[in-house]
């Protein structure tokens, strides 16, 4: 998306000056692009930072594995709140170098200019190559495994689809569904406050309260567990001062704990989908609204709303997708024998049943891929 959204311009002046591809490449193309690429591999490492599952399973010794091991093995959340200290910092450390880097080498393209597309046409052994660099990373990491899981389904998993599976379908289309409303709901009062009163204090409040995303979600777990047992040990003290029965864990343990956390990780998806396209909303357009005595809360309402209704459905989308197989918080703070998709998953592959994993697998993957296709879609018909 970055190299196709570069101007064509540019490489045609660089051909000007006899520049080969090659020369154009490494001279041109990839200082415009490294912005772009730091970013990205910045985003690559923090989700191999957060990951769990995949290491745990293959046995490798991260940070994140050593907080489930020193909580739920040792018992002790003092050490696991330690551990996530740790990870918090290098997230923190990641994003800093990132921002950094980003910061001192920035481009731009002025004006509208033809984009840059197919301006070297491959032909003979180059195209079969690209092919293979390109398709070799999909074929190895979705395209065989879905087969795999085809298979698997077909051959074992007919007898999957009972009350439990549809009880896990439907607690994690639930937990996405009431995230993705939570999220969308105050990514836009945020986005909408931030439009209104543009300051350097809100600039810092929104950062703040964005930066869930690059944070692992055990972390995002234990600080969710640190805030409910805090809360519910000063309820339950006054409640005793008053002699009135305790309430005991009123939070813990609970979808509304769930829901918190989801809230704190993907709120960097539903803010910046939405800020961006109230950004595209021409500020005359408040303008005129104030000046027939609408109000902000009605020009929101009857107003924006309508215009950023794409920018909502897709934020949503996004969040929906990536509750439905988000897995360390929900294994840390799901209610006692409260199952997801991702959690019957991840048991299932723990215990070795390889076999079983494929119905929730490709329920997950089924949900994901409709999610980023009407996505897709969105956004294909909002170029047009």
């Amino acid at each position: 998306m970055i190299l196709t959204s570069q101007s064509k311009n540019l490489v045609d002046a660089a051909r000007l000056f006899g520049l080969n591809a090659r020369q154009i490449f490494m001279r041109l193309i990839l200082p415009m692009i490294r912005p772009a690429a730091i970013a990205g591999v910045a985003i690559v490492v923090m989700e191999a930072l957060a990951n769990y599952a995949t290491a745990e399973y293959f046995g490798v010794q991260t940070l994140s594995v050593a907080v489930f091991k020193v909580w739920l093995g040792l018992g002790s959340l003092g050490g696991a709140a330690q551990l996530s200290l740790i990870i918090l910092t290098f997230t923190v450390l990641i994003v800093s170098i990132e921002k950094a880097a980003r910061k001192r080498i920035s481009y731009y393209n002025q004006g509208c200019h033809p984009p840059l597309r197919a301006v070297y046409p491959l032909r003979g052994a180059k195209v079969i190559a690209a092919w293979l660099i390109c398709g070799l990373p999909v074929i190895l990491g979705f395209v065989i495994p879905l087969v795999q899981l085809s298979v698997w389904a077909h051959r074992y998993g007919t007898e999957k689809f009972d009350s439990e599976y549809l009880e896990l379908m439907f607690n994690s289309v639930t937990l996405g569904l009431g995230a993705a409303l939570i999220v969308v709901f105050i990514a836009t009062i945020m986005a909408y406050g931030q439009r209104l009163h543009p300051s350097p204090k809100w600039q810092w409040i929104d950062k703040l309260a964005t930066s869930g995303y690059a944070i692992p979600g055990v972390v995002i777990a234990i600080g969710v567990l640190i805030v409910n047992t805090t809360v519910e040990g000063l309820v339950n003290k006054s409640l005793a001062a008053l002699d009135y029965s305790s309430l005991g864990l009123f939070l813990s343990g609970t979808v509304i704990a769930l829901l918190f956390a989801y809230t704190v990780r993907f709120m960097t998806l539903g803010y910046n989908t939405i800020a961006s396209s109230l950004t595209k909303v021409s500020p005359n357009i408040d303008y005129v609204a104030s000046s027939c005595g609408v109000s902000k809360l009605k020009m929101l309402r009857l107003i924006h709303i309508p215009l950023i209704r794409s920018g909502l459905l897709s934020a949503a989308l996004l969040i929906f997708a990536d509750v439905v197989k988000e897995l360390p918080a929900t294994l840390v703070l799901r209610p006692f024998e409260f199952n997801t998709l991702s959690i019957r998953t991840y048991e299932l592959a723990s215990t070795e049943r390889i076999n079983d994993i494929a119905v929730p697998s490709l329920s997950i993957v089924a949900i994901s891929l409709l999610s980023i296709m009407l996505v897709a879609q969105r956004i294909a018909a909002y170029r047009k």
